[in-house]
């Protein structure tokens, strides 16, 4: 079996959540078409690593009948700093 002792630390991960929601409207869920959908680049970005896990594409429908979670944004760097900064690239290209 694995122990902790097995278990080496190596760099950091941050995730963010995008949801579909309206902050005019004290982030109720926002629901119709997702008339634009651009996610960021996945894979490696310099030191750093880009992971965008989604169910929705453009054009889709974002139903109220379901979580308005639209991806999870997860980035892996060797350092928190590095980790925190593609994290930020990566949200500003959504």
């Amino acid at each position: 079996p694995i122990t902790q002792d097995d278990v080496k630390l190596n760099g950091w991960a941050v995730e963010s959540r995008v949801y579909a929601e309206d902050p005019t409207r004290n982030f109720l869920p926002s629901i119709g078409r997702l008339t634009t959908y651009r996610p960021p680049e996945e894979g490696r970005q310099g030191k750093a690593i880009v992971r965008n896990d989604t169910g929705v594409e453009e054009g889709g429908e974002i139903a109220i009948h379901y979580d308005p979670m639209i991806a999870k944004l997860v980035t892996w760097a060797p350092t928190r700093a590095e980790a925190i900064s593609a994290q930020a690239e990566a949200l500003d290209a959504f």
